[in-house]
């Protein structure tokens, strides 16, 4: 399984000298509802939705919500692959049990979450079959 160094767990991209596209970052900040279970970002390859999210994600943690960032990987089109990536990125971040526990454990973690709980999922295109979007309909 991939660790935080190997950059499974991070944004893929350094946003510190990145331009800030206020508006599209107001409009994600200001998406309603706020207590949305699920915020979508779709745009063409190359528009920069990776930066634009980790640039909303260092802001987050900054706030003190609780972020968690995973990158998807063509191994990842099968549910039971994308759920453990998913609580494998959880158990990383420090929050979580091991990372074969389930869906109704990684769902019972978000619902505890003390604070504002952020998952970040990028190139989830990579991952997408009907089973994982069922998956994420649900």
């Amino acid at each position: 399984m991939s660790t935080l160094a190997d950059g499974r767990f991070a944004p893929i991209v350094d946003i510190s000298d990145s331009l800030l596209r206020q508006r599209l970052f107001d409009a994600l900040l200001g998406a309603a509802p706020r207590d949305a279970r699920l915020v979508l970002v779709c745009a063409p390859a190359g528009f920069g939705k990776t930066t634009l999210l980790a640039q909303v994600e260092r802001l987050l943690a900054e706030r003190g919500e609780y972020t968690f960032w995973v990158n998807c990987g063509e191994s990842d089109c099968r549910p039971e692959l994308f759920l453990e990536s998913l609580l494998q990125c959880l158990h990383q971040g420090g929050l979580g049990p091991a990372p074969d526990a389930g869906l109704g454990a990684l769902l019972g973690l978000l619902e505890a979450c003390p604070r504002n709980c952020n998952l970040f999922v990028d190139q989830l295109d990579l991952a997408l079959d009907l089973e994982v979007e069922r998956l994420l309909e649900d």
